[in-house]
This record gives C-alpha cells, sequence and structure tokens, in this order.
C-alpha cells in the first residue's frame, strides 16, 4: 500500500509520518485552552467559543496536508481516503452516543463528477464506527458556478431543501433524545450549513451542532 498523501510505501492509507502532520493541524492540538461551557479547543478564553456560539465544531483550519486531503478527496475522487477523513469527525464526536449525523449532500453535478456524494460516504463511515444512527435529510439543487462567486453572492444562495421520505424517521429519533449533528467539510460562508440548521429547526423545532473538517 502506498501513503494516499506522500506517495511512500505505508502499512496505512496516511503514512504515520502525515498521519502526525495532519494531528499536528487539528485545533485540539494547536490550541491549549478549552472553553469552560463544553469544553472545545479555544485560542483563548477571550475570544468566544465556536461551540457556544455558532453550533460549529472544526477539527482544523483549511491549510497544509488537511486542505490537501480534502481537495484530494473531494475533486480528484480520492475514495481511500474517506476513512481518514471521517476519522477526523470521530475524534470530535467520542465519546457522544445521544447524536444524530445529517450529512449535506453533494450536488447532482458534483456526484457525476465524482461518482459518489463524498459527505454522504463519510456520514455513513463515521455513523458505523461510533454506532450511531445517520438520515440524508436533504438534496441540493443545481447552483451555476458557485464556487466562482463571491461571499456575498455565496450568502445570498439558497440551494438545500429537505426530503420528506424520512422525516418519520427524523422525528422517532429526536423523540428518544438523540441531538442532529449536521456535519460538512468545509466551512466557508457557512451559509450551506446555516441554511440545512434553519430548516430542522423550523420544520421539527431541534437546534443541532454543525461539524465540519476544516474552516477557511
Amino acid at each position: 500500500m502506498w501513503c494516499v498523501y506522500c506517495g511512500r510505501l505505508s502499512d496505512a492509507r496516511l503514512c504515520p509520518s502525515c498521519h502526525a502532520l495532519l494531528s499536528s493541524l487539528s485545533y485540539a492540538s494547536a490550541y491549549d485552552q478549552r472553553c469552560n461551557v463544553c469544553s472545545a479547543p479555544v485560542l483563548d478564553s477571550v475570544y468566544p467559543c465556536p461551540i457556544c456560539n455558532e453550533h460549529v465544531y472544526a477539527y482544523g483550519p483549511y491549510e497544509g496536508i488537511l486542505s490537501s486531503c480534502i481537495r484530494l478527496y473531494k475533486h480528484q475522487g480520492q475514495k481511500a481516503l474517506a476513512p481518514v477523513l471521517a476519522s477526523l469527525f470521530e475524534t470530535m464526536l467520542i465519546p457522544r452516543d445521544d447524536i444524530l449525523l445529517v450529512p449535506i449532500p453533494s450536488s447532482s453535478s458534483g456526484k457525476r463528477l465524482r461518482g459518489f456524494d463524498q459527505m454522504a460516504l463519510l456520514a455513513s463511515i463515521t455513523a458505523k464506527n461510533l454506532k450511531v444512527p445517520y438520515l440524508r435529510m436533504f438534496s441540493q439543487t443545481e447552483r451555476q458556478f458557485y464556487t466562482l462567486l463571491g461571499r456575498t453572492q455565496r450568502l445570498e444562495q439558497h440551494h438545500l431543501r429537505l426530503n420528506d421520505v424520512n422525516n418519520d424517521r427524523f422525528r422517532r429519533l429526536m423523540d428518544v433524545g438523540l441531538t442532529p449533528v449536521i456535519l460538512d467539510d468545509i466551512y466557508t460562508t457557512g451559509n450551506t450549513a446555516r441554511q440545512a440548521y434553519a430548516l430542522l429547526q423550523q420544520k421539527f423545532g431541534v437546534s443541532c451542532t454543525i461539524c465540519v473538517l476544516s474552516r477557511a
């Protein structure tokens, strides 16, 4: 087996050196302080906690090996990185067992290009390893040249919709006390994740947590 990132011979998808580099980019490793309320890693106690104030939990910044792994997986179809990226979600969500994972879906054009829904795959792996349920609650309408839009234009885009097929199961899982965790890869403007949060809150009256691999 070869390391997906550096190409060196390895017994794992990421060689020990690359795995150590990825671990060093995590906020948990970079930040010494923790929020007094939720224990999330924070840069300094004088800054607002991203979990308590924004309901957003991120593994690390969109840079270095973390951004490269996300691009290789998302844009070059490197499915071998799925277990690696799923493990990053697991580090943020352990030891919770009272959660329901809800992935942000790929667009139809994105799925055609890469051949799979990248967040649904990560959610399924994470759910299996953590022994928690996951549901695909959303679908996306097509967006034209979204990556070419400016920040203000992106914030004005609304492209998610709820799928009614899983509504009853979602309600049953909420009734037994589970908390929805919205999974996404990159938190840039936060528009998509916040829209997902708002849709679930408006439809079901629940509060959610947003969990992402990186903040750009």
